[in-house]
C-alpha cells in the first residue's frame, strides 16, 4: 500500500507520551478505525445511494476519499 491511511500513520508514528496519554491516543485511533469501517460498510451496502456527486451519502463518500 503506497498511501497509508490516517490510522496507519498514527500507529506508525507514536510520539513519546505518558502511559495515560498513550491509552487515550490508542482509544482515539481505535475509534477512528471503527468509524471508518462503519462508514465504508454503509457505502458498500448502499452503493446505489452513493453513485454520484448529488447522492444521499455524499458526505460520507467524500470523507472516505480524503
Amino acid at each position: 500500500m503506497s498511501d497509508p491511511t490516517l490510522i496507519e500513520r498514527l500507529r506508525g508514528s507514536r510520539p513519546s507520551i505518558s502511559p495515560s496519554a498513550k491509552t487515550l491516543y490508542e482509544k482515539a485511533a481505535d475509534e477512528i478505525e471503527r468509524l471508518r469501517t462503519a462508514m465504508q460498510r454503509t457505502i458498500d451496502e448502499n452503493r446505489g445511494f452513493a453513485d454520484g456527486d448529488n447522492c444521499t451519502l455524499i458526505h460520507i463518500k467524500r470523507a472516505l476519499e480524503d
